[in-house]
């Protein structure tokens, strides 16, 4: 029986140390764990025994009040006037027990061996922290090494309080420990995490996205790392929910790789390359299209002519590729030949608007294989705009992806109305002409 810690009989022998370990592994506590612990009496030691005051008084504020039956509130009663985490809280235990209370772990950094943080939240508006480094309570957090990391479980305790979020209290606090600042807009920033994965734990680590890069394969070993960006991208870790949703965004002003699989029609091929200014362009085209290289071979007249007539930086190569569009296995490994060989520092988009399910959902296994590409697409239902040509965006460094809209805004000489209509062309010379309007 977990809660066992909490006998008298087992805790008198207990060191605060080891008391710690005990209740922080499991924690927190199903009303069931509390079976047959009858609390009859506080340890004698009185530094000890507040201690162990303070760590059922949160177990217990922590419980499911749903779940709560005759012998938990047998137990609660004999907390209802003491006054929990003095140095933080001036309210008996039976005043606490009427909000909610969340809590988020952290890890810190000491210099040493990892000691670890909680955040404890209450609907009442309650905010306060166990450091684990000193065995006390704080109002205010103030650790060693990067004060700011505790800031992303604060956000996220907080957000565990909400009437619609509240069934996954127990998961986020029994299962996941997470590390980062958060600004205004709620972004996640990147702290020191000298040793802080050196915590002996079984949770599993949220760790900024701008982390990612400068982690040792040797602190990944064993563990269940996450990468967020946002609040939200952590929030969606823990919840297990689906996409995670970005914001939307402008095309940058250069791409290093542009891929797209060719199909049929090449209006939104085209649109990609122009809007992304792509120093290299592979056209990844299908075997099974009659004459399936041709709008290959208009997309890139049509590109180059795009960028000499509007002086727009010349693209040091147009590459056109076979792609398998009957094998998905020989497809990812045609790219994944490809991709092999680029360095992992490079922006690359990828799109799949075109080529059938096949290539585009081996494209979606690369992407989550390499951190650095992007996938978009041209839905048929965008909105038309005078100026933005919209594209649906999905990141998949993370799972759950990330997804938003980007979008190009076109020189006014484009015709939005050829590239979001049905008008049909011949040839790349024929497109383009269509594509651009004449001056005067």
């Amino acid at each position: 029986m977990v809660v066992n810690i909490f006998d008298p009989h087992r805790i008198e022998i207990m060191s605060k140390k080891r008391l710690l370990r005990w209740f922080f592994d499991n924690f927190p506590y199903k009303a069931e764990n509390f079976s047959g612990i009858p609390f009859d009496k506080f340890p004698e030691d009185e530094d000890f025994a507040a201690l162990f005051a303070d760590l059922a008084s949160l177990s217990l504020l922590m419980l499911d009040k749903n779940e709560e039956n005759e012998e938990i509130r047998k137990i609660k009663s004999r907390f209802q006037d003491l006054i929990p985490f003095k140095e933080c809280n001036e309210a008996t235990f039976a005043e606490l027990d009427k909000y909610d209370f969340s809590t988020m772990f952290f890890p810190i950094e000491t210099g040493a061996d990892p000691e670890w943080g909680i955040c404890v939240r209450s609907s009442n508006g309650g905010t306060f922290f166990f450091d684990s480094i000193g065995c006390v309570w704080k109002c205010e957090w103030s650790g060693t090494g990067d004060d700011d990391s505790y800031q992303l479980a604060k956000s996220l305790a907080g957000r565990l309080l909400d009437s619609e979020k509240r069934e996954h209290l127990y998961e986020a606090a029994k299962n996941w420990i997470v590390t980062g600042k958060v600004d205004k807009k709620e972004k996640v920033g990147k702290v020191g995490l000298e040793n802080k994965l050196q915590l002996p734990t079984k949770r599993k680590f949220i760790l900024p996205e701008a982390n990612h890069d400068e982690l040792p394969e040797a602190d990944r070993i064993g563990k269940a790392i996450k990468f967020a960006d946002t609040v939200e991208a952590a929030w969606n870790h823990i919840t297990n929910q689906g996409t995670k949703n970005i914001p939307e965004a402008s095309f940058p002003p250069e791409t290093d790789e542009l891929h797209v699989l060719v199909g049929g029609n090449i209006k939104a091929q085209v649109a990609s390359i122009i809007f992304s200014n792509p120093k290299k362009v592979f056209l990844w085209y299908s075997e099974s299209v009659k004459d399936s290289q041709k709008p290959a071979e208009y997309i890139e007249y049509a590109v180059k002519r795009y960028m000499k007539e509007f002086n727009k930086p010349v693209i040091e190569k147009i590459e056109k590729n076979l792609l398998s569009s009957k094998s998905m296995a020989e497809a990812e490994k045609t790219l994944k030949e490809h991709f092999d060989g680029v360095r992992q520092n490079r922006s690359v988009i990828f799109n799949v608007t075109s080529g059938n399910r096949i290539m585009s959902y081996a494209v979606q296994t690369i992407a989550r294989a390499y951190r650095n590409i992007e996938l978009v697409y041209r839905d048929i239902d965008e909105p038309e705009d005078a100026e933005k040509y919209f594209f649906t965006r999905l990141i998949y460094n993370e799972f759950p992806p990330y997804s938003g809209k980007i979008w190009g805004k076109a020189n006014e000489r484009i015709s939005m109305e050829f590239l979001c209509g049905k008008e049909k062309y011949e040839n790349g010379q024929n497109f383009y002409d269509q594509l651009i309007k004449k001056e005067g």
